[in-house]
């Protein structure tokens, strides 16, 4: 690997003078790092990598005025985000043909990040076919290196950005007309605004602010859809990075049991929107992290959404349910309550995710043609507090073992347990859960 000139060039010294905060082109994959990143998922079960190609390698980016401050406050100069000239591929050639010989496994290439039009961040003058051109680029040139019969070709993914209806649709189209379209279509989304914010909490739990998902989910959708020709394969979907708030998350938010609720409802409405799969900003760092720091000597510990995460791939199914709302309207009813329902993963039942955003009143769900079944609840609620990281499983707390995370076993419902059927969900203000009914057929609504 190294840069487009063949040298493995340090970061530059931190500057204002990009968006960037440092100088483009600057910085390394060394060869021997991206051995050992490989290695390292070899040797771990169900571990696909994707990597994030640079896509501003080869433009050129606007020289703004020494008194600009494009690092800290890009807005209203354009000279900051603006850049010319099209893609150099000879880096990322020399990165891929590497790979290839060495045999290694890639899931996907992405190509460059919230670099789409005016809605970017590094950059916002990049056009559609601008775009759909060099993103072509790199689709050939990874078709032509695994072009021996056995290979497993990359996904090719882009463009990894804020989502904008018209600069999507047009890319989608421009893409297939070009060389075929791309396998995965990504975009972004933080829907507790700013890390900054304070009010970032009263967000996480606000039905109106978690809802946007449902129209922002179904218009890119349509945008893909409308966009694909006929007959050709539609791109899948993907959420391509969230983690609730930008700028590294909030304290007491995106890393606490309150965070567990956007992160949820964002699988359950993503995936009735046709949604294949979910990338969270981050495993480990920020205040937006899966895992956190703790301990010293690099020993890391769950947060909250480690465990709401561990509990959706355990329990559900990639086959959607339809679920019956109280007014038969998609986003409609008690928007306190939001209900979920997959086929069971593995099969042999049908699993369901209730949340309670309300902060004073028990909700209760009711899933019909579930007589006869097995029940097995994992009800979470918080342990300190909702902006703290304690959880409790059906009202124990959950801990670690040394090294090792515990056991998420959910219990057993028993008809002398309660007054109503099996088919009953109540649950206490602000907690969520997952309800598995064993044996029964999967399929249709709930």
């Amino acid at each position: 690997p190294g840069t487009h000139d063949g040298e493995c060039r340090e970061f530059s010294d931190p500057t204002n003078a990009t968006r960037l905060g440092y100088e483009v082109g600057s910085g390394c994959l060394a060869a021997s790092r991206w051995d050992e990143l490989a290695g390292f998922c070899e040797g771990v079960e169900g571990c696909n990598l994707i990597l994030g190609l640079n896509a501003l390698i080869g433009r050129t980016n606007q020289t703004c005025p020494e008194d600009v401050d494009c690092h800290n406050s890009p807005g209203g100069h354009e000279c900051c985000t603006t850049w010319t000239g099209s893609w150099n591929q000879s880096n990322a050639e020399a990165l891929l043909r590497y790979t290839h010989e060495k045999n290694y496994s890639v899931y996907g290439l992405e190509f460059g990040n919230e670099l789409a039009g005016t809605s970017g961040i590094e950059a916002t003058n990049i056009t559609p076919d601008v775009y759909a051109t060099d993103f072509c680029t790199l689709k050939n040139l990874v078709e032509s290196i695994w072009s021996s019969e056995g290979d497993v070709v990359p996904k090719v993914i882009s463009p990894d950005n804020n989502f904008d209806a018209t600069w999507y649709g047009d890319f989608v189209r421009l893409s297939f007309e070009k060389c075929g379209g791309a396998d995965v279509v990504t975009w972004h989304q933080y829907i507790l605004g700013a890390g900054r914010d304070e009010g970032a909490s009263a967000k996480a739990l606000d039905p109106a602010v978690l809802d946007g998902q449902i129209k922002l989910g179904g218009a890119i959708m349509e945008a893909v859809s409308d966009n694909t020709p006929a007959g050709a394969q539609e791109p899948e979907i993907w959420m391509g990075e969230a983690g609730g708030a930008y700028n590294s998350g909030r304290p007491g938010v995106t890393d606490a049991f309150m965070s567990s609720f956007w992160y949820l409802d964002g699988f359950g409405v993503l995936s009735e929107k046709g949604h294949k799969s979910f990338c969270r900003q981050t495993l480990v760092g920020g205040n937006y992290g899966l895992l956190r720091a703790e301990g010293g000597e690099g020993a890391l510990a769950p947060n909250p959404d480690f465990y709401a995460l561990k509990l959706w791939q355990d329990l559900m199914g990639r086959e959607v349910l339809g679920v019956e709302r109280s007014d038969g309207g998609e986003g409609g009813g008690d928007r306190d309550l939001r209900v979920y329902a997959h086929c069971r993963k593995g099969g042999g039942g049908v699993a369901v995710l209730a949340m309670n955003l309300a902060g004073d009143a028990s909700k209760e769900a009711e899933v019909e043609g579930v007589d006869g079944s097995r029940r097995l609840d994992f009800v979470m609620t918080a342990g300190d507090g909702m902006d703290g990281q304690q959880v409790l499983l059906n009202g124990a707390l959950l801990e670690m073992d040394g090294s090792d995370f515990p056991e998420l076993v959910g219990r057993e419902w028993q008809q002398d347990e309660a007054e109503s059927g099996i088919g009953s969900i109540k649950l206490d203000a602000q907690s969520y859960g997952f309800f598995v009914f064993e044996g029964v057929s999967c399929g249709g609504k709930i």
